[in-house]
């Protein structure tokens, strides 16, 4: 043996010593039968300081472990926090766009009720279907179910010899639901 180590065997009783061997852990009667020989040679006090730096060390790699799992945490956590930021985010964007959508709907309905006509290719329709991510005609469709009390003629562009306002024309059919 190198290292200043010497082999050393001695027998035992088998039962006793597989069954101290089947209660044990890897190792662990070597440890033990060499933590014996080094007491008697060295004193308790000796082999105490040993044990204490050993379990000193095991206690140290334990912390170093549990800071890595600390941080692999954080980590999740920080990248978890990031995606709820961006979702978070996304949402009042999309909220924002359906209150100017609504708001652009509501100023198209004031609109009509003023006697305004509205329709594909109209201003107004136009920007609300760029804030509804929606066709113009959706915002037309959208109109006519908001506010069925209203004629056809409401939501088109006045034909030659009409009237601009839908209500000074002859037009009363209300539109179909």
């Amino acid at each position: 043996m190198s290292d200043g180590m010497k082999q050393v065997g001695f027998e035992v009783d088998a039962e006793a010593w597989e069954r101290a061997k089947s209660k044990s852990e890897w190792g662990e009667m070597t440890e033990r039968l060499r933590g014996t020989v080094h007491e008697k040679a060295y004193g308790t006090e000796i082999t105490e300081r040993k044990r204490l730096r050993e379990k000193r060390d095991s206690i140290r790699k334990e912390i170093r472990e549990v800071e890595n799992e600390i941080q692999n945490k954080q980590h999740t956590r920080d990248e978890k926090q990031r995606e709820l930021e961006r979702v978070e985010q996304r949402l009042e964007t999309l909220e924002q766009q359906d209150g100017e959508y609504d708001g652009f709907i509501q100023a198209i309905e004031s609109d009509l009720h003023d006697g305004k006509r509205v329709f594909v290719n109209h201003g107004k329709v136009e920007r609300a279907a760029e804030l509804g991510d929606c066709d113009e005609s959706d915002v037309i469709e959208a109109l006519k179910e908001r506010n069925p009390d209203l004629p056809e003629g409401a939501f088109r562009e006045p034909r030659a010899g009409e009237q601009p306002s839908w209500k000074d024309s002859d037009n009363t059919t209300t539109t179909q639901t």
